[in-house]
């Protein structure tokens, strides 16, 4: 039955009224006073009047839903472009749309990991919790919508649209969320209506093909929860038109550093001076014209956790517009050109159309590109082969030479603007400027059969030399950029100034470091390590107790928190190691030299008492200096203390493009005496027991599929090169370890001198957050996070599955560990004490690399601040409650770990993506070019990829331990349905640079799995 509009408009108006007395803020009905528009660009009557009342009343009936009668559009969400002064309607959930479209689009990790402090890598790629009952925005591929939270499924959650369908999506889909707009109450009694185990119905199916139909009733309550928040939004953008249409002009006139918070927009918009004026309804009308302006820059994957923008500058996109416009008169000479007359008046018109720059620009391209291809092939895979002259690495002639074609500044503008399609993915898909990269490809007449999409712009870029022919796109991030790749100018400029050769190194803890003597002190690095950040050192207390001693670096007595060195180490928040090169976090070297451990370096020292049962029966902090220091390779570890060799050279190893340099192993050449042996051995025992004691529930592996490049001593340099091209002559030599997968044990538990290093670097964490804890001192606590009713079905899970699983095999198959870290959750700093469960610590924060990683540097800024005042005072901090002696108060340090998280997401992400291109790029050229691997392999099906799509699974290759992506479709379904935990014979369809994915299809089960008796069900 149809609705009345009579009864719409009436409805929607006592909404208004009541917007006026009460807004809904964080999801909560406040009391708050009416907000005026004193703005004197005000271009609408004000409200109240005749106009603006007729015109609510015809937008109102202009904005009915078929589908829900009673539906009201939120503002702005023009998917079309850029143009914000619309009420076009949210678009469908498309169940086989990309889980996000403007996201870089490297397939996730294949399984989770744990290094070896604990944090859990490749799990939870967007670890906000949601919480049912609230609102959320939900953006996926070109579409966005409003919807309900009902509950998660590990990675998904399950939420009810306003177009009343239920869907199940990546959490990362939401980029906005409001608290409570469904009370418990009404949530509790629409939930039973929501199935929690409706995945499993068909584990062959996606989860959005398992649909659910929901009452009418049931789906009416939401709805109107959901119109309430969006008549609301409604109102505020008719009280704020102007300013939330010129949201980028106005930010554009802000002399404050992007990326701005959403925090910092609210207020100017809206010319709030305090976000308790800021009201739910605001913020989400503010975020949807955002998100559908190109001249934003959000980050798509982690918007949620910290919600920042950046923008275009004005020059950026005036060129971006420029290209827009030359792409458009091309297209409609083009037109034009086919149907107009030949007389010479005609001709002559047509000539003074026709768009000079690009045309130009074109011509030049498709020389370079037929020059390229004369030294390296275009391959019927699609991607580019390797160089016909196998040498070192190098690019041929200086710019000047024949072989050299100058770009102009016309050209430079359409480069950078291929560049923010294809590298920086700065250009959204449903704007007005993402079909311009596809029309330049096709302008160029250069790739006709290919898909004119990135990855055919990557493969432009490539053969025009703007970038390498092996070039890794994981380093180049819009909304994490890394320096000296000329895709921010900002992070490169802080990079130099972060980079003080005059900078005066004045000691803010001298007058109180002990002396340390000739206490022997052990630093195990590998060889070419050349900033050390901890040793460990061993002496009695008496017969039944000893000191370990765990020394760290101490940077943070000699850089101020507020300096530029600081704030650019916050911004990397650690020395990011890619497989090619490494971005270190602190760049001025004489402080690292300065802070390294070395004879007569500065030290903090983490101490703990410790019996023979390996319980800590005294903490110590203490800053001194060191005068022994003895450097050991892992090599020398491993042979000494544990009688063994070097685990990793075990490993065979499949090389492309030349011969792998030989490795002389120091350890060979390292001797140790009695007394250092022995103070070795008992670090060992004492570190052993003390994990032994703490049972963890998780343990790290070694990863021993690593890859690893040799560039030449002459490579070219990293990053976009705009000013002319570059034809580049030979390849990388690419190294990879070959280790087996084996689908039910882990992987060796790493022994030797990875687990004397670990055991030890706990310790001085666990020592770190018990001393900070008992003083109340805000740290860089570090923890586990997850929904609080997973508890229970967490703590089943570990009586009924692992621990019989322990018991009888005496270990815990991958499929139970992986299940078991979804259903903990995801590591998490915190100013406040918070456990950790992976580590099975009621206290924990990491504070043994300060030269490398931001948390443990603000760690040791509020250490070494607590240990002053102790001083000063004489006495214990011990029960404390102040902040005010400490660099960071309470709700700073919250703050300033709240973005510490996401940058180092950001950064371990970058990590992960960067070592599956090298990945890829040595799978391509080992199976294609050289021909070192079998033409079919063995993939173990790991799990459903249901946030992609219904016809994919991730699975791990076994037979290199490497993953690939699974296409379902062509599997046999003569021999049943894909499940997880199959092992199938499959062939290479294809492998992907620019996403990093090997493609393969499956073929032959060869056998099958029972995860709850760890039985093979048959073998084919």
């Amino acid at each position: 039955m149809q609705a009345d509009p009579f009864l719409q408009v009436q409805a929607s108006t006592e909404i208004a009224k009541a917007a006026v007395e009460h807004r809904i803020y964080d999801g909560r009905l406040a009391q708050q006073t009416h907000v005026h528009f004193n703005d004197t660009h005000e271009i609408l009557p004000r409200k109240g009047s005749a106009i603006r009342n007729h015109l609510r009343w015809w937008q109102e009936q202009q904005t009915s839903n078929p589908k829900i009668p009673t539906f009201q559009k939120l503002p702005g969400f023009d998917i079309s472009g850029s143009i914000q002064n619309s009420f076009s309607q949210f678009g469908e959930i498309d169940p086989g749309s990309s889980t996000n479209g403007d996201d870089a689009d490297f397939p996730e990790g294949s399984e989770a990991e744990i290094d070896a402090e604990g944090e859990v890598v490749n799990v939870a790629t967007d670890p906000a919790l949601l919480r049912g009952g609230e609102m959320v925005l939900v953006v996926r591929g070109q579409s966005k919508t409003a919807a309900i939270f009902i509950r998660n499924f590990e990675y998904m959650s399950q939420l009810y649209t306003i177009q009343g369908e239920v869907i199940v999506i990546h959490a990362r889909c939401v980029h906005f969320a409001v608290e409570g707009v469904v009370p418990p109450n009404e949530l509790a009694q629409v939930k039973p209506h929501f199935p929690e185990d409706f995945v499993k119905k068909d584990p062959a199916k996606s989860p959005i093909e398992n649909h659910i139909a929901v009452p009418r009733e049931v789906g009416t309550t939401l709805i109107n929860r959901m119109q309430q928040l969006t008549s609301l939004a409604g109102e505020c953008y008719r009280e704020y038109t102007y300013r939330l249409d010129h949201i980028w002009e106005i930010m554009l006139r802000s002399e404050a550093a992007q990326p701005f918070s959403v925090e910092d927009i609210a207020k100017r918009i809206f010319q709030k001076s305090s976000m308790s004026m800021i009201t739910a309804p605001m913020l989400w009308c503010l975020h949807g014209l955002m998100l559908s302006d190109e001249r934003f820059l959000v980050d798509s994957r982690f918007h949620r956790i910290s919600p920042r923008y950046g923008f275009l500058t004005q020059k950026h996109y005036d060129d971006r517009t420029m290209v827009r416009e030359w792409i458009r008169d091309y297209q409609e000479y083009q037109a034009s050109d086919t149907t107009a007359s030949f007389d010479d008046k005609s001709n002559l018109q047509q000539g003074s159309r026709r768009p000079k720059a690009l045309t130009s620009f074109l011509r030049k391209a498709q020389n370079i590109i037929r020059k390229s291809r004369e030294g390296r092939s275009l391959l019927a895979t699609g991607q580019l082969g390797t160089s016909h002259v196998q040498s070192v690495v190098e690019v041929s002639g200086p710019p000047g030479t024949e072989y050299i074609y100058p770009f102009d500044k016309n050209d430079i503008k359409i480069l950078r603007f291929l560049s923010d399609w294809v590298m920086i993915r700065a250009i959204k898909n449903h704007t007005l400027s993402a079909s311009i990269g596809p029309a330049i490809l096709r302008a160029t007449g250069m790739y006709e059969g290919f898909d004119f999409d990135r990855s055919t712009g990557f493969l432009m870029l490539k053969e025009l030399g703007v970038i390498a022919p092996w070039e890794n796109r994981a380093a180049y991030q819009h909304d994490w950029p890394l320096p000296g790749l000329g895709v921010d100018p900002t992070i490169d400029k802080m990079e130099k100034l972060a980079n003080q050769r005059d900078f005066v190194l004045e000691d803010s803890m001298k007058g109180l470091r002990k002396d340390w003597a000739n206490l022997p002190v052990f630093c195990v690095d590998a060889p070419d390590t050349v900033d050390h950040d901890d040793g460990v050192s061993w002496e009695a207390a008496d017969d039944t107790s000893s000191w370990v001693h765990i020394h760290v670096a101490n940077p943070s007595a000699f850089i101020h928190k507020d300096s530029i060195i600081a704030k650019y180490a916050a911004r990397l928040s650690s020395s990011v190691y890619l497989v090619e090169r490494r971005y270190s976090m602190l760049e001025t070297d004489s402080l690292r030299r300065h802070c390294s451990l070395t004879p007569g370096c500065p030290s903090i020292t983490f101490s703990a008492r410790m019996n023979l049962g390996a319980e800590i029966l005294e903490t110590k902090i203490t800053h001194g200096i060191l005068h022994n220091v003895r450097y050991l390779v892992p090599e020398t570890i491993d042979r000494y203390v544990y009688g063994t060799g070097d685990i990793r050279a075990k490993s065979p190893t499949i090389t492309v493009g030349g011969v792998w340099p030989t490795v002389n192993h120091q350890g060979d050449n390292q001797s140790l005496t009695d007394s250092e042996i022995e103070a070795l051995a008992r670090l060992k025992e004492l570190g052993n027991a003390r994990r032994l004691k703490r049972n963890p529930r998780v343990r790290h592996g070694t990863d021993f599929c690593e890859p690893k490049i040799d560039l030449g001593e002459h490579h070219p340099p990293f990053g976009l090169t705009y000013d002319h091209n570059r034809y580049f002559l030979g390849d990388p030599i690419i190294t990879m370890p070959i280790q087996p997968y084996n689908p039910v044990r882990q992987p060796d538990l790493a022994s030797g001198s990875p687990e004397f290093v670990s055991d030890l670097m706990l310790l001085a964490g666990e020592i770190a957050a018990l001393w900070s804890a008992e003083r109340g001192i805000p740290v860089a606590y570090t923890g586990t996070r997850g929904d609080p009713k997973l508890k229970t079905a967490r703590e089943a899970f570990e009586k009924d599955i692992m621990q019989p699983a322990i018991k009888k095999y005496g270990f815990v198959p991958r499929q139970h560990l992986n299940r078991y870290i979804a259903l903990s959750g995801y590591t998490a700093t915190s100013a406040t004490p918070i456990e950790h469960l992976f580590l099975n610590m009621p206290v924990y924060c990491k504070a043994t690399s300060p030269l490398r990683r931001y948390s443990d540097l603000f760690t040791h800024w509020q250490i070494d601040a607590a240990v002053r005042y102790e001083a000063e005072k004489g006495t214990s901090l011990i029960g404390n409650t102040e902040d005010h002696f400490l660099p960071f108060s309470r709700a700073e340090a919250a703050e300033a770990l709240t973005k510490l998280d996401v940058n180092s997401l950001h950064a371990i992400t970058a990590k992960q993506r960067s070592k599956q291109h090298w990945i890829a790029q040595w799978f391509h050229r080992a199976y294609y070019h050289e021909k070192l691997l079998p033409k079919t392999l063995t993939a173990y099906i790991l799990r459903f990829d249901w946030s992609q799509s219904s016809e994919r699974v991730i699975g791990i290759i076994e037979e290199l331990s490497i993953s690939c992506v699974v296409n379902l479709k062509a599997a046999s379904h003569a021999e049943g349905d894909v499940r997880e935990s199959d092992s199938w014979e499959v062939e290479i369809a294809s492998v992907d640079s620019y996403s990093a994915s090997i493609f393969v299809v499956p073929i032959r089960l060869v056998k099958r799995i029972n995860f709850e008796t760890l039985a093979e069900e048959g073998t084919a």
